[in-house]
């Protein structure tokens, strides 16, 4: 499936142009680089951005960086941590299985609905892991964009999602 199609998918106009910037700075390449992304373009969005390097000799994720609002979502920040020790808690084995997902595919990933159930943490959103490549061809990191809101749980809470739905979709 094509980028535009990814595109066509994505609902949230925050997500949207994240992976527009993405697309832009790789260029002719599979995927970009991590040095390749700009903050500047994308700076509405910064505090929903949150991104993990792939050590590929262990298999596992180090945590690179996380806006704020991820920071808060997620009770702590990721910065430094492997992945496995910081979601053991926080139920989030879904979400390292995804990035490894996405890294091997390589694939993006497009989900919707109860973003951060594995905190056990009620926001509703959207999200992107997009793969990004030091050499342009090998994945070796991910790069999210996390878009939620925090429901009114005092009215429509029967009718919030119980769950994260997603897809994997090829470069």
């Amino acid at each position: 499936m094509s980028f535009e199609q990814l595109c066509g998918k994505i609902s949230t106009e925050s997500v949207r142009n994240v992976a527009n910037h993405w697309n832009d700075v790789r260029g002719s390449r599979l995927m970009p680089a991590w040095s390749d992304i700009n903050p500047s373009a994308i700076k509405p969005q910064l505090p929903f951005i949150w991104s993990w390097k792939f050590d590929i000799e262990t298999g596992n994720f180090i945590g690179r960086l996380a806006g704020e609002r991820i920071v808060h979502a997620h009770g702590g920040s990721l910065r430094g941590q492997d992945a496995n020790t910081f979601f053991k808690y926080r139920g989030g084995d879904a979400m390292v299985e995804r990035m490894r997902r996405v890294v091997r595919g390589p694939c993006y990933f497009l989900g919707e609905g109860a973003v951060f159930k594995h905190t056990r943490r009620i926001a509703i959103g959207e999200r992107v892991i997009l793969p990004l490549s030091t050499d342009g061809n090998t994945a070796d990191s991910v790069f999210g964009v996390t878009s939620y809101d925090l429901p009114d749980l005092t009215s429509h809470a029967d009718d919030l999602p119980s769950e994260e739905t997603g897809e994997f979709i090829d470069l």
